[in-house]
């Protein structure tokens, strides 16, 4: 019968020795271990209480090899605290709504600085107020914004004239939604000029664009997928909506129908929703 029997060593500190031995012999191979006052626990199995094991843990504190050497346990324990894929998703939409209302601040300061600069000190310095033949001079000042334009236009070509929001929405369901940064500042500075100056246009378009792209940057930064990157788009686009028409149900449904085309999940249609109501 095969039997364990535990010895200890006279110094202190010395391993505990497990001695497997067959009853009836007086001589058999020895097997040491580390002592239970050393600094790594151990365990006792439950179906053999006295015959007292060492942990992956312990081996890690007394020296030996841990059981996951390239920590790859520790990624996996650590990855339970993150967000899973449509919390992470919700996250990213709040702030691309945050952003799309920090875009629509500026945009309507530059406005009001053109219409501040053009319209007002304008019609003061060509004193259209007195009347008389001075209100045929009424219309050099939206020629003015136009004029401006020329330059920028000329830069960007394809950019600034005609209604670019058709092009915009063949960019992100057919292009993958990839929108470079440099057109955020060419649509601000553009609609300022236009319509501060006293142009006919409007601010749907534009700012649905500046939004759109605002949510095409994070999701580029992100590295998401094409389909993704459409939910993050349209977050844009709903928060840009929302914000410059202080409607969130507007920029909501405006996003999903117009720019998702009505295509899409619940939870897509929760991203919309947070940054419609956070811009």
């Amino acid at each position: 019968m095969l039997a364990f029997s535990l010895g200890c060593r006279e110094s202190p500190g010395s391993p505990i020795n497990i001695v497997p031995h067959l009853a009836g012999e007086e001589h058999a191979p020895r097997f040491d271990i580390l002592p239970l006052g050393s600094p790594g626990l151990f365990q006792s199995s439950p179906a053999h209480p006295h015959l007292v094991v060492q942990t992956g843990r312990d081996q890690a504190r007394s020296g030996r090899q841990p059981r996951y050497p390239d920590g790859t346990g520790m990624l996996k324990r650590a990855k339970v605290l993150l967000p899973g894929d449509r919390a992470r998703m919700i996250l990213i939409a709040a702030f691309i709504g945050v952003m799309s209302g920090l875009a629509i601040i500026v945009f309507r300061e530059a406005v009001e600085l053109v219409h501040k600069v053009v319209r007002v000190w304008g019609y003061e310095f060509l004193e259209i107020g007195k009347g008389g033949w001075r209100n045929l001079l009424l219309p050099i000042l939206p020629m003015v914004g136009a004029t401006l334009l020329i330059p920028l236009s000329l830069a960007f070509p394809g950019k600034v004239n005609g209604y670019g929001f058709t092009n915009f929405l063949r960019r992100v369901n057919l292009e993958n939604g990839v929108i470079r940064a440099r057109n955020i500042f060419i649509k601000i500075i553009a609609t300022a000029l236009t319509i501060g100056s006293g142009n006919s246009a409007g601010v749907e378009g534009p700012i649905a664009q500046i939004g759109g792209a605002l949510g095409s940057q994070v999701g580029q930064r992100f590295r998401v997928s094409g389909k993704r990157m459409k939910v993050y788009i349209a977050a844009g686009c709903a928060g840009g909506i929302a914000g410059i028409f202080n409607a969130p149900l507007a920029g909501m449904f405006f996003a999903a129908e117009i720019v998702l085309l009505g295509t899409y999940e619940i939870s897509s249609f929760s991203a919309l929703v947070i940054a419609s109501a956070l811009s």
